[in-house]
């Protein structure tokens, strides 16, 4: 799961209307540290109330840096004085104010969409994530020269952008990872040790369908290896 819970206002002699930190800043609830250590650069507040906790929050956001944004049809205050006093501290701290509607209209000139895009047609996570999954595997003594020929292969190849993720696993490469979970060399692996074998290739655990009930059942190395290209296709 990628929700986070945030602890604040656990000392009842002090305010804490931030999900960072206590009004006079001596406490931090750890909210910035998350955040940072997940790359998130934005920060989106909404909710009650806007004058306290919604506002107070997009503040100390926008004092740690992140590029901070209020979503007013989407946050509720309490008065309406203290809304606009508010809004007024936002505007100082450099947060900006904005309506639902702009996080649901797709913008073109939006850098990070670009770069989404692109990612997402080149297919260019799952490449990622099999060199990585090859670098876990075969700790090259000099991992950059590594991919560059591994790289070059593919180039070679001519392989399309269909097929580069079960490609990078040749038969050498899936007999290994057979060899390492074949503990006993009986040339022959069961269930659970078939599935964790596929899974420390990179193969989604949704797509595994093996019968882990029938304890008998066991696989050779070229059930593995179909195994394996069938799984690696669908990332």
């Amino acid at each position: 799961p990628s929700d986070v819970i945030v602890k604040k206002g656990e000392d009842k002699s002090i305010d804490c209307y931030s999900a960072f930190y206590d009004v006079e800043h001596k406490t931090s609830t750890g909210l910035t540290k998350i955040l940072r250590e997940r790359r998130i650069s934005d920060v989106y507040c909404c909710g009650v109330a806007y004058d306290y906790c919604v506002g107070y929050t997009a503040i100390d956001a926008a004092g740690d840096n992140f590029n901070t944004f209020v979503i007013e049809d989407a946050t509720r205050g309490i008065q309406e004085h203290g809304i606009n006093l508010m809004k007024e501290k936002l505007r100082n701290a450099g947060v900006s104010l904005i309506h639902s509607s702009v996080l649901l209209t797709e913008r073109k000139d939006d850098m990070r969409q670009q770069a989404a895009e692109y990612f997402e047609e080149k297919r260019i996570m799952p490449l990622l994530q099999k060199l990585t999954a090859l670098l876990v595997h075969e700790k090259p003594e000099n991992p950059r020269q590594f991919l560059i020929e591994k790289l070059k292969k593919m180039k070679e190849a001519k392989i399309s952008p269909e097929d580069f993720t079960s490609s990078l696993m040749t038969d050498e490469d899936l007999a290994v990872v057979f060899k390492t979970m074949d503990v006993n060399g009986q040339g022959k692996i069961n269930s659970d040790q078939c599935k964790q074998g596929l899974l420390s290739l990179g193969v989604p655990e949704g797509e595994i369908s093996l019968d882990m009930e029938d304890k008998s059942k066991t696989y050779s190395v070229e059930e593995f290896k179909k195994l394996a290209a069938s799984g690696l296709k669908t990332i």
